[in-house]
């Protein structure tokens, strides 16, 4: 616990709340619930979608097309003056013309093999797959909610061994023909960066993790926190991973999680020293 405490780049907020939660959690009762981009990867800039455009195997055409919906709406998801259905509606937008690329160019399912185990700029937070090789073996349901692609998510989790059996991934699935050519995605709902949450999970899912009131929630955005029931919110054990572009609102996010972790590349070992904690 000293370790938690006395390390300059981790801040707990209450130390006495912090300890009650990690005293009365179960492990029997938990659930993990997290973000996949900047959090259980690096924030190094990269996203599923960036990986596209960055890989040299797009046409040239998409990778301008992308530039320009990304140089068009990328303002607008960090403008804090939006409100938040207006940014909502603007974010479906986004994101439903980037799929409609894959379509038009005809992404192949070869190309997302290849920008995995090729090109890939993606990598785990240190300790971070150690995190998930340990919530493995504990048993406890870890569900990724993403604003990214189950398919580059789950190609970049086999390729790395780190697609356990306690893993689902909730996020945007590429549908493919019979010549595996992208023609859309499989369900209505677009996730995005506003509205990715317990809501839109799969009702396997769902009815697995309803008793599974002990929440450990791992994000790197304020908005992350919305990932769980509103009711759990302040139950649940709140990780919050601190970019250097976000350190000016600190305070800000200290507010809503009960750790704040200041590093880019590093978890810091801290959600697995937690796990080990819990009994």
């Amino acid at each position: 616990m000293n370790s938690l405490y006395n390390h300059p780049l981790i801040h707990i907020k209450d130390k006495k709340s912090f300890e009650k939660k990690i005293t009365d959690f179960r492990l029997n009762k938990l659930q993990i619930v997290a973000d996949f981009d900047n959090t259980i990867t690096q924030d190094n800039w990269e996203t599923s979608w960036s990986l596209f455009p960055k890989s040299g195997l797009m046409p040239d055409e998409y990778v301008a097309e992308e530039a320009a919906l990304f140089d068009h709406y990328y303002p607008l998801e960090i403008d804090a003056n939006l409100n938040h259905k207006d940014k909502d509606a603007l974010m479906k937008e986004w994101w439903l013309a980037a799929l409609e690329l894959f379509v038009k160019y005809r992404l192949h399912i070869d190309i997302i093999d290849e920008i995995i185990e090729d090109e890939c700029a993606i990598d785990f937070r240190d300790w971070m797959a150690e995190f998930l090789e340990l919530a493995a073996i504990k048993n406890i349901p870890l569900i990724i909610l993403s604003a990214w692609l189950t398919n580059t998510i789950n190609e970049f989790l086999n390729y790395t061994g780190s697609q356990f059996h306690n893993i689902h991934v909730v996020s945007n699935e590429l549908k493919f023909d019979t010549d595996w050519y992208c023609v859309g995605i499989n369900k209505d709902l677009i996730m995005h960066s506003e509205n990715k949450d317990e809501h839109d999970m799969p009702e396997n899912i769902r009815k697995m993790i309803e008793w599974k009131t002990d929440i450990m929630l791992l994000g790197d955005s304020l908005s992350d926190v919305k990932m769980i029931d509103e009711n759990l919110r302040s139950w649940a054990l709140k990780i919050w991973f601190l970019a250097e572009k976000k350190k000016a609102s600190m305070n800000k996010f200290m507010e809503c999680f009960d750790i704040v972790i200041e590093d880019n590349y590093d978890s810091l070992g801290v959600p697995e020293m937690i796990l080990d904690m819990i009994k």
